[in-house]
């Protein structure tokens, strides 16, 4: 099995069955689907257990009551029997090409790549695309080559994690607690190579979330802790603090105003002001930044005040 795909939901039989759909549209069949249930809507229950009869391999959870998403996650890691594994929110749909697309980058690089990042489509609240200043399916060899450690993109679903690489190093989810960016960078910060591949490989449903936005950036100080903690932060300090930087300044807050939530930017901001403000000079030189390899980043560090101001008008 080359990929298992993860599927946590809340009981939204539409979005179930679209995220279903794209699945079973897959040029390539060499894949799983692992859904765990916490919802308690009626027909999504039966459409699971009508499909599970049917499809040899969909694996099914049902949990008594909502346990959070990370629980689910941490489940469907425990039951993935693929070579990779990636987490699809549903709603999300994937290219039907693909389970292909990555049989074609693994198959052709003689070494296991531990994490693979590709591109994404956002849909709903948003018609823009990730995109990343790495070079396209260049395996990156994590102890030499630290570039993924300062651009990967710290969300959950426009990644591939190797499943044996998780496993043997008991990597898991903190319960009840948005902590999606750590694990990444747990994962990354063990990992020994990591690709981008430029597709865009899933149209991902932007929606204003059910928990605190703040959760977003409050993951980073236990980051750095965790790279101190397992001796990694000195050499990679420049490429950790360009992250975070660039994550709380930038796309925080282009995340927060398509919430439609006036006082939520207003909050951000205030927020981001305050944590970023004394920092400038520190930023500035930071040996990532100086490379201005994202200009528009740069750019927004460098006219910070206007930038606040319209992010407030933009709210």
């Amino acid at each position: 099995m080359l990929v298992s795909i993860i599927i946590a939901t809340q009981g939204k039989k539409t979005r179930l069955v679209e995220s279903f759909y794209s699945i079973q549209q897959q040029v390539n069949k060499n894949y799983e689907i692992i859904v765990i249930n916490e919802g308690n809507d009626a027909e999504c229950e039966q459409l699971l257990r009508q499909d599970f009869t049917r499809n040899p391999n969909l694996k099914v959870v049902f949990n008594t009551k909502n346990q959070g998403t990370s629980y689910a996650w941490n489940i469907g890691i425990e039951l993935a029997t693929g070579d990779y594994f990636v987490f699809l929110k549903e709603g999300n749909t994937i290219d039907p090409n693909f389970i292909q697309r990555i049989h074609d980058v693994v198959s052709k690089n003689k070494e296991k790549i531990d994490l693979i990042e590709f591109s994404i489509q956002y849909t709903k609240l948003s018609d823009s695309h990730s995109s990343s200043v790495l070079e396209n399916e260049k395996v990156y060899d994590l102890k030499t080559e630290h570039e993924p450690f300062a651009y990967t993109d710290p969300i959950i679903y426009n990644k591939l994690f190797r499943t044996a690489f998780v496993k043997d190093h008991n990597f898991s989810f903190r319960r009840f607690t948005r902590f999606d960016a750590l694990f990444i960078y747990k994962v990354l910060g063990q990992a020994n190579n990591y690709m981008y591949i430029s597709d865009i490989l899933m149209n991902h449903r932007l929606s204003v979330m059910k928990y605190s936005a703040f959760d977003l950036v409050n993951q980073w100080p236990h980051v750095v802790n965790y790279y101190r903690r397992v001796g990694k932060f000195k050499n990679l300090k420049e490429e950790i603090y360009y992250a975070y930087y660039k994550d709380i300044i930038y796309r925080f807050l282009w995340m927060i105003t398509k919430f439609d939530n006036k006082i939520l930017v207003k909050k951000g901001v205030a927020f981001v002001e305050r944590k970023v403000s004394s920092k400038l000079d520190e930023i500035k030189l930071n040996e990532v930044f100086k490379n201005n390899l994202e200009p528009e980043f740069n750019d927004k560090v460098n006219n910070l005040k206007e930038y606040f101001k319209n992010i407030l008008k933009s709210g």
